[in-house]
């Protein structure tokens, strides 16, 4: 799926900013939207990650999973 976001001038710099950080080391701001999303994806999907805490601190906790489930089981 494509997703096209649209960011300010000033927002792009940040995202370029971010684009040097260790986890990129010179990534594009697509490449940090990318990570992003991945990140995110990962902290509802596994309660237990860091990433689970950045959730939690910019949406909140009410319908995150409690429990691990991997892509594609079935959910009992």
């Amino acid at each position: 799926m494509k997703l096209t976001i649209e960011v300010t001038p000033e927002q792009l710099e940040y995202l370029t900013v971010l684009g040097h950080s260790p986890a990129l080391d010179g990534g594009s701001p697509d490449d940090v939207l990318s990570y992003l999303v991945r990140a995110v994806c990962d902290g509802v999907r596994r309660p237990g990650s860091w990433e689970r805490q950045c959730v939690v601190q910019l949406f909140g906790t009410a319908g995150l999973p409690t429990t691990y489930t991997a892509p594609g089981a079935s959910k009992r």
